[in-house]
């Protein structure tokens, strides 16, 4: 069996870490880290990218006859259904795409608005993130200040070029860069001033012939000072230049030459131009509607535009629009090089509200900037070539026209019902309403829906380009609702009102596309009352072993905050005490519907779904109280675009054994067996450690303070079985499964208790099939005590300082970064085994290593101990997602002298990177001949945060072989104290 870690990070690859025991470590401390939950908040994009590209052909998750413990169980075992439906416009079922109206030319996603064309160099392939410190004095002494090296020679004007090498060693001045995708390594930087007397353009770039490293560049008015850059370029390993283009006022700067990798040699050239008068925003110059006005990028300076990515020269133009008026800028490559046009509301713009390129010289292409406000409104229009090294010349036109009357949501067209279809253009739209300001260009209408009914619309396009509408409960929505997009037969979608009024409602029609307008009709074209049972408060009540009841989801009403799903239909059953009730769900047409059991009309979450289908799905409701309860279950369409017909019946009531949930757990002592017989009066999985197979029940077993308990499951049948373990009934995270297999017919599982009070953890043992039960023994070995006595001490950090010692400094800057592996100044004995080198990185942790021979490890997904995944021999101080930012670093010192001296590593000054502004001191202390190990917790910027005091971190010791550990703290608030220090004493 293997045990996997899940490890993917914005700029890592996926690693899994592999065990070759049969054993399994299962993580046994308080509440379980929500790895994949961090993940979605801080890493969801590329962790999808990273997935899409790494992922092999799609195991079974969680299967029966497998005999490792898989990253996809892992993940199976943790997924949540939130509930949320991507607006696709494809059918689930079906998998035919409805017209989506992406312009192939743009590339536009109709529901975010995402434009691939959006101005990132294709070098790069990303848009980059400015990661800029706040610059926050925590208070903090780090000990070691942003000192710049001294500068490495002047950079000569008008022409001039200077030459280098970066290297890793010695380690020095590394300092974050703002347009860099990922945090700067260990490379060195080189610093060169640069003089300027006039206002002057600017060109430095890497050569791409000479260089042969992938380089950043860098100008600044203070070298230190992030704040202070004025300009940056980073470029990617495939390309070794990295360009510079800037207008510079009269100043000293500092450039700065950086570089990922190895480093390696250098030539930076640099070369001057006389900056247009409107080269930055500041400067715009204004246009005048109807008048052709020229120009070149060639003169242009600072890439300011939000829409831009890496490129070259940009000049600026403004533009006052009319009140409720339109301005189309007719562009036009005058020469062989295309250029790129883009609006945006102003030089602060944070948003891109249109762009476009030329193809052809000679060929005009138009981009617009909209005003539907009652007063004129100033608009910018930047113009670079689509090279970052050809310039392009060019021609503007800007013509007026007024915005249609329905332009604006507050003044929408009345759609009567029955009533002829409106015809509609989206030239003549007008602004968007946040947060759907991705849109382009749009036109409103309202219709007045009965009580209690559904209205509906038909939407249609004229021409080749599609629009989409939007349903707005008003015109300052919370959330961008789902769209519809049309069809050249009409497409109708539905406009529900559940309230017990008439209701007015309004439509906004956009365009598909964020450069070419759509012609459309819209019609109003019936009503059609709702179904009794549409609302969560009126469902409609089905009865155990009662004939199927039908219905249809176009006749539903909005779902249940929070979940997303298309409109619903409501039904309730009654299950007696401690029984399983089973409701089934057939969908009748060609469309799937999904079910949700609801505990409630108000959710504090978006239950589980279970998709229908054409023979019926079984869908269990257990009531595990002592009373008879009552469930709803919602039922919708699986498509938001197409509704599902359906039956839904209570067809059966069983039983449930008194271990059948969490809270009736059978407790299995130490030293003890149970037997497990899943054949009757099975309960569901835990939901921290769900999956598609298996019915289960529940034991618990109670590890005594400072002490380990080892739990064996042998399957006495022929189907294969599998226990789960959670650390709480109510756990949301699984800490570990794993399954007999046809070879290894017993599985075994660690159970440690570091801390000093008994823990109850809990085990569901069942089948790992869908449909066949198995029986098992579950036997628990007698109590251990654990490696270490683990005990408090008074906080006594080191001041590395005030006693004269001058520390190695291991790191000074990085993101999940890790040291070599070094030689300790002493052995020591580790979990009774010899160890001579140590390694450690940003992420809070170090790991103990017998020789110098191993691969150190920068995992930030903190997990529990023990566990045979890497990385093991961690020494976990507090092992969470750190980060060293400028002022921080990592660094090592020996005090004491003869067979008492002592080896401390501080983390001096490290960012926790979910709290922003923070810092944390923390020290880990070898003691020499007692092999005592220490954890001091010295500083923190905020000792009240949760995160900050344990509740995302591992705190404790692994042994090298991943085998044994002992865990003081996992993910709980609290844990770290600056008033006492953690000591772990062997015992061996």
């Amino acid at each position: 069996m293997r045990l996997h870690r899940l490890s993917v990070h914005h700029h890592e690859r996926f690693d899994a870490g592999r065990s070759p025991s049969g054993d399994l470590a299962i993580n046994t401390n308080t509440t379980i880290h929500e790895a994949i939950l961090r993940i979605s908040s801080r890493h969801l994009p590329l962790l999808a990218l990273a997935i899409a590209a790494c992922a092999p052909s799609p195991p079974v998750n969680d299967g029966g006859d497998a005999s490792d413990v898989t990253a996809s169980d892992i993940r199976a075992d943790s997924r949540t259904d939130t509930g949320v439906t991507t607006d696709t416009g494809v059918d689930p079922d079906t998998g035919v795409a409805m017209d989506t109206g992406v312009d192939p030319d743009t590339g536009v996603d109709p529901d975010t608005g995402v434009v691939v064309d959006s101005g990132v160099d294709p070098d790069t392939g990303v848009i980059p993130d400015t990661g800029i410190d706040t610059g926050v004095d925590t208070g903090v002494d780090t000990g070691v200040g942003p000192v710049c090296p001294a500068p490495s020679g002047a950079i000569t004007l008008p022409m001039g070029m200077v030459m280098g090498t970066l290297s890793t060693m010695p380690a020095g001045f590394n300092s974050a860069l703002s347009c860099s995708a990922s945090a700067p390594n260990a490379v060195n930087e080189r610093v060169y001033t640069l003089g300027v007397t006039t206002r002057t353009g600017v060109v430095l770039s890497t050569n791409n012939m000479a260089t042969t490293f992938d380089t950043a560049v860098v100008v600044r008015r203070a070298c230190n000072d992030v704040m202070t850059e004025v300009a940056c370029s980073d470029d990617t390993a495939a390309n070794n230049r990295a360009v510079v283009r800037a207008v510079l006022e009269p100043g000293m700067y500092s450039v700065i030459v950086d570089g990922f990798g190895t480093g390696g040699p250098f030539q930076l050239d640099s070369s001057t131009f006389t900056p247009a008068a409107n080269a930055t925003c500041a400067s715009a110059t204004a246009l005048t509607a109807g008048m052709a006005t020229t120009g070149s990028t060639m003169s242009g300076g600072t890439d300011v535009s939000p829409c831009l990515g890496t490129i070259g020269g940009q000049v600026f133009y403004s533009f006052s629009i009319p009140a409720n008026s339109r301005v189309n800028f007719a562009v036009t490559a005058t020469g062989m090089q295309n250029v790129r046009a883009f609006v945006t509301d102003s030089c602060s713009a944070t948003r891109c509200a249109g762009s476009v390129t030329t193809s052809t010289m000679g060929t005009a292409v138009t981009v617009a900037g909209l005003n539907s406000t009652g007063a004129p409104r100033t608009v910018i229009l930047a113009i670079a070539s689509s090279s970052t090294t050809a310039d392009g010349s060019f021609s503007i036109t800007p013509s007026v026209s007024p915005l249609a009357a329905n332009s604006s949501c507050s003044m929408p067209t009345a759609l009567m019902v029955g009533g002829a279809a409106s015809m509609g253009d989206t030239v003549g739209g007008g602004t968007s309403v946040a947060p759907c300001t991705f849109d382009a260009s749009q036109l409103y209408y309202s219709v007045t829906v009965p009580a209690n009914s559904v209205a509906n619309v038909t939407l249609t396009h004229m021409g080749t380009q599609s629009v989409r509408a939007r349903v707005l409960d008003s015109c300052t929505p919370m959330t961008c609702p789902l769209s519809t997009t049309s069809s050249t037969t009409g497409v109708v979608f539905p406009v529900t009102n559940s309230s017990a009024m008439p209701r007015t409602i309004t439509i906004a029609v956009a365009s598909s596309s964020t450069s070419t307008p759509g012609t459309f009709s819209i019609a109003h074209t019936s009503n059609t009352m709702l179904a009794m049972n549409s609302t969560c408060a009126a469902p409609q009540t089905l009865t155990v072993g009662a004939a199927a009841v039908s219905g249809n989801t176009a006749l539903g009403g909005p779902s249940v905050s929070p979940c997303t799903d298309a409109s619903q239909l409501f039904y309730s059953i009654s299950v007696p005490a401690n029984t399983r009730g089973t409701v089934t769900l057939t969908h009748t047409g060609t469309q799937s519907a999904r079910a949700r059991v609801l505990d409630s009309c108000t959710p504090t979450s978006c239950p589980l779904s279970t998709s229908s289908s054409t023979t019926g799905v079984a869908i269990p409701v257990e009531n595990t109280t002592a009373a008879a309860r009552t469930f709803t279950i919602a039922v919708a369409s699986n498509s938001t675009l197409t509704a599902s017909n359906f039956t839904i019946a209570y067809t059966s009531n069983t039983a449930l054994a008194a271990n059948a949930s969490c809270s009736g757990a059978i407790a299995v002592a130490p030293g003890a067996m149970a037997t497990v017989d899943t054949m009757t009066s099975r309960g569901t999985r835990p939901v921290a450690c769900n999956t598609t197979v298996g019915d289960v029940l529940y034991y618990s077993v109670t590890v005594p303070a400072d002490s380990s308990v080892s739990l064996t499951l042998t399957r006495t049948g022929t189907e294969q079985m599998r226990m789960r373990a959670v650390d709480s009934c109510s756990a949301t995270t699984c800490l570990a499964s794993a399954a007999t297999t046809s070879t290894s017919p017993a599985v075994t599982a660690r159970l440690s208790n570091g801390t000093p009070t008994a823990r109850t953890f809990f085990v569901a043992v069942g089948s790992d099939s869908s449909t066949a039960a198995g029986t098992a023994t579950l036997a628990a070995s007698a109590v251990t005590p654990n490696s270490y006595l683990v005990t408090n001490a008074p906080t006594m950090c080191d001041d590395f300082s005030a006693m004269g010692v001058t520390p190695t400094v291991l790191m000074a800057t990085g993101d999940d970064a890790t040291s070599p592996i070094a030689m300790l100044p002493f052995s020591m004995s580790y979990f009774g085994m010899p160890v001579t080198h140590f390694s450690a990185n940003t992420n809070g942790m170090a790991q103990l290593w017998p020789s110098a021979m191993g691969t150190a490890s920068a995992e930030y997904i903190n997990d529990a101990f023990p566990s045979t995944a890497v990385p093991n021999g961690v020494v976990a101080v507090n092992w969470d997602d750190l980060q060293i930012d400028t002022g921080a670093n990592v660094r090592t010192a020996i005090f004491g002298t003869g067979m008492t001296r002592r080896f401390v590593i501080e983390w001096n000054n490290i960012r926790d990177r979910s709290v922003t502004g923070s810092s944390l001191r923390f020290q880990a202390k070898f003691f020499e001949t007692t092999n005592v190990i220490e954890y001091h917790y010295c500083a923190s910027s905020d000792p009240m945060n949760a995160d900050l005091s344990g509740a995302s971190s591992t705190i404790g010791l692994e042994s090298v072989d991943g085998m044994n550990g002992v865990l003081y703290s996992f993910n709980a608030a609290n844990a770290i104290s600056l008033m006492q220090a953690v000591r772990f004493t062997p015992r061996m």
